[in-house]
């Protein structure tokens, strides 16, 4: 009886909620080089370790495709960290971004044209990168990310 108490009190309850209480809150339009610069500050706390500015970026529930494996929360973070300590010198030069938006949705492509050595020197490298941002209260999210290295054609 119970069970059949708690449903009429929903399906009443949803009938006088209106429909604007069920919606997702959409960004606001032209959002697209917010999200660019929102995915930069991305990188530039991970070239710096600034694990505030990372955690204010990445949704709870982040997860990267990155160095051959799934990396949950701040496993990428502190997979950088522990190459910058080994003395890794990662450059980043994020190229062609491409952003699309769809209300509290943006995905983005990019090529990353950058650079990875270590005190003798750095080798230059590239990235094919995508991901996904959601907006949350008011700000974008980074919910996913996957990079590629692009293999050397020569």
């Amino acid at each position: 009886m119970t069970k059949r108490f708690a449903a009429a009190v929903l399906t009443a309850v949803s009938l006088f909620l209106s429909p604007a209480a069920f919606a997702q809150e959409c960004a606001p339009a032209g959002g697209e080089k917010q999200v660019a610069i929102r995915l930069q500050a991305w990188f530039d706390a991970m070239a710096t370790e600034d694990a505030k500015t990372w955690n204010q970026i990445v949704d709870p529930t982040f997860y990267a495709f990155d160095a051959n494996r799934r990396l949950n929360g701040n496993a990428l973070f502190d997979l950088l960290r522990q190459a910058h300590g080994a003395g890794v010198k990662i450059l980043w030069r994020l190229d062609e971004i491409d952003v699309h938006i769809d209300c509290a949705t943006a995905w983005f492509s990019l090529m990353n044209k950058g650079a990875v050595g270590d005190g003798t020197g750095t080798q230059p490298m590239t990235w094919q990168e995508s991901g996904i941002f959601n907006y949350v209260q008011g700000q974008w999210k980074l919910r996913f990310f996957h990079s590629n290295r692009v293999q050397s054609q020569s």
